[in-house]
């Protein structure tokens, strides 16, 4: 057994049968090399065999690479591959459309970020001082699934934050910014009394979003709240919500249920009438005391 590019070989037992082992020495961890094989007898040596590309100090390619889908996001678990006299200090899961991945130190599972309705499939490399196996063999492909919109806001300490400030006129577009979620995950964001889904968004790399959405025109002034909601970095519910105020333009967000206009008008026309009937009095009054000549 020959390393091209080392000048080291390798020569295996002469037992007749069985797999032929050899290992082959003072190579450098890292560094790719062509493999070729000779067969020797009394007679001499055959041609060498085609070569096999290896890389010195890789680990063997993880198995059984496997992908449940999700709310927004993808779990990944896999096999350890055999071992080849190298410690693999890590895994890292690549989602195939990326460009989503995930890394261990040692676990055999880890979880995605996901954009709701992509087909995705994965693949798993193992790491072993730095040096890279091979990939697994893709899993199946599995379809994550977006939020749902929930009856009522959830319960979160966590706020979003709009780039609008005071009230918000039904139609208008707002400007949402959401953080701490699975990163390249789908986020559904809505509006609440009545909940009425404004849009989806993918998170960046960092599990962060900012998007347009625009409120209802027929949103009902008063107060509202609008929900960011998706996944983590673990696979969990996160969640984060701000309570807005919605006035329509020269509305009011504070109403007595009284028809205000009728009461104005209902009291100027009272007036008019108090002045009206309060004429003749006053014009009796400056005719009695218009002041008369005194004859002697």
């Amino acid at each position: 057994t020959t390393a091209a590019g080392s000048g080291a070989s390798a020569q295996t037992s002469l037992d007749l049968g069985g797999a032929r082992i050899g290992a082959v020495t003072g190579l450098t961890n890292g560094i790719t090399y062509q493999v070729r094989v000779r067969a020797v007898n009394a007679a001499g040596q055959s041609p060498a065999s085609d070569a096999a590309s290896v890389v010195a100090g890789a680990p063997l390619a993880p198995t059984q690479a496997t992908a449940a889908a999700g709310t927004s996001s993808i779990t990944a678990t896999w096999t350890a591959p055999p071992a080849n006299g190298v410690t693999i200090t890590g895994y890292t899961v690549v989602a195939e459309p990326g460009p989503a991945t995930c890394t261990t130190t040692g676990a055999l599972s880890c979880v995605l970020g996901a954009v709701a309705g992509t087909s995705y499939t994965i693949t798993v490399t193992a790491t072993a001082s730095g040096v890279d196996s091979p990939p697994s063999s893709a899993s199946s492909a599995v379809v994550p699934v977006a939020p749902g919109v929930a009856d009522t806001p959830p319960e979160t300490d966590l706020s979003l934050i709009v780039d609008q400030g005071g009230t918000i006129a039904p139609g208008q577009a707002v400007t949402v910014h959401g953080s701490g979620f699975a990163a390249h995950s789908t986020v559904v964001v809505t509006v609440y009394s009545t909940p009425i889904a404004l849009g989806r968004v993918v998170t960046d790399a960092t599990g962060s979003f900012t998007t347009i959405v625009r409120l209802p025109a027929r949103l009902a002034d008063g107060q509202h709240t609008l929900v960011a909601a998706g996944v983590d970095l673990n696979g969990a519910s996160h969640t984060m919500k701000l309570g807005i105020a919605v006035q329509a333009s020269g509305g009011s967000l504070v109403s007595t249920g009284s028809n205000v206009i009728g009461i104005m008008m209902t009291g100027l026309a009272s007036i008019t009438i108090g002045a009206v009937l309060c004429l003749p009095g006053l014009r009796r009054r400056r005719h009695t005391s218009t002041p008369r000549s005194s004859i002697s």
